[in-house]
């Protein structure tokens, strides 16, 4: 026994055997003279030797059993082992060789075959373990074009609610790795899908909070407001949900700059609908000191007593009503503050009072002191006229 320089280990007996095998194969496909191949007996051949030469990391003929097991697999119209051949293929060159080419020569053979079964779910699902095994192996751009493969495929009414999963796997995937455009696109995207479903409002409300989580998280409650006024006159249902109302509480805790507040509302069982990573990223948002709107028009100018009335709807109690205790004290406080507006009041007239009494006796007092200047002078002249003092 020995190690393979691809990091398998060789048994002797194991790699005799795989070569057995191939011969055989070729053999039974090659057959000499006027024989037809025999496409059963090189398949099960062709398998065998695959397997181990995959196991003992021999990868170059550990490929070329599954070309040829994918070769006698189309023979027979076995169309679906035909394509799980050339996806192991795939496997191995990505994986062992790092030809990121010819993987992708293999997995997108892999697909045709399956779209030419007909069976859209295994195309999925195949699509699924492409994009998560490319991811697994660090090839994310790879990755990234099966996931979009995927997403493009699921928004058709067949094949939708099969695809609900995948959705918000690559979603969580987009917000783990901060593509939070891309995520908002793909968010968006869905609620113009469903909308021209015409049913399914309360996935347009889940991707609406989604999607304010996502302006919350880059800082931009500004932002959010504004979506949810669109929205809202796009989709008037979208108020009467309770993932509209945690969004419009979100918001006005930010905009307060209260974090106890903030914080209860992301902890609300309700949120645990959102993707894991989306909710992680939330908790780390902190609004105390300056993260607060500065958006001209806040949530309180969205007028939803007004717009539920009109619907003959219930206004429900807002998530964190404050208790009895609470209200009183706050009557209390504005109580206080309307007796020390009304002294402050009386404070300014009592001091315009004293200032108008200072400002007059001041006129007075002046009238005053001009009136003794006057007679004065007027006794001065009457004494040099009349009894002044000759010389």
């Amino acid at each position: 026994m020995e190690f393979h320089e691809n990091g398998g280990m060789r048994n002797f007996n194991d790699a005799a055997t795989a070569q057995n095998a191939m011969r055989k194969g070729k053999k039974a496909l090659n057959p000499w003279c006027c024989f037809k191949p025999d496409y059963l007996g090189a398949l099960a051949s062709f398998k065998e030797a695959a397997e181990i030469f995959s196991r003992l990391g021999d990868v170059d003929n550990a490929i070329e059993c599954y070309k040829n097991l994918a070769i006698c697999n189309k023979k027979i119209d076995d169309l679906f082992a035909a394509s799980e051949a050339h996806k192991e293929a795939g496997y191995l060159y990505l994986e062992n060789k790092g030809d990121t080419n010819k993987a992708k020569e293999e997995f997108n053979e892999c697909i045709r075959l399956l779209n030419i079964g007909g069976k859209m779910e295994r195309v999925q699902d195949t699509l699924i373990e492409l994009a998560r095994k490319c991811k697994q192996l660090n090839h994310d751009q790879l990755s990234e074009a099966y996931y979009q493969e995927i997403i493009n495929s699921v928004f058709d009414e067949d094949n939708y609610l099969n695809g609900l999963a995948t959705i918000k796997e690559y979603s969580n995937d987009l917000i783990a790795k901060s593509r939070y455009t891309r995520a908002l696109e793909l968010y968006n995207k869905h609620i113009e899908y469903v909308a021209k479903l015409g049913k399914y409002e309360s996935t347009i409300a889940k991707c609406s909070l989604s999607i304010v989580c996502i302006h919350i998280i880059l800082d931009e409650p500004y932002v959010a407001e504004e979506k949810l006024r669109d929205l809202e006159q796009t989709h008037p249902g979208l108020i009467n949900s309770p993932f509209y109302e945690i969004g419009v509480n979100m918001i006005e805790a930010i905009n307060e700059v209260n974090q106890v507040r903030y914080d209860k509302i992301v902890m609300t069982p309700i949120m645990s609908q959102l993707e894991i990573n989306l909710l992680k990223a939330l908790k780390k948002v902190k609004v105390e000191g300056g993260k607060k709107s500065t958006a001209p028009v806040k949530v309180e100018d969205i007028k939803l007593s007004e717009v539920k009335q009109k619907d003959n709807v219930k206004e429900s109690p807002p998530i964190f009503e404050p208790n009895t205790s609470q209200r009183k004290s706050n009557n209390i406080e504005n109580e206080v503050e309307e007796g020390e507006d009304y002294a402050n009041e009386d404070n300014e007239k009592e001091e315009r009072a004293k200032n108008e009494k200072t400002d007059s006796e001041y006129k007075e007092s002046i009238e005053q002191k001009d009136q003794t200047i006057e007679n004065k002078e007027e006794e001065i002249m009457g004494e040099n006229d009349f009894g002044g003092i000759f010389v």
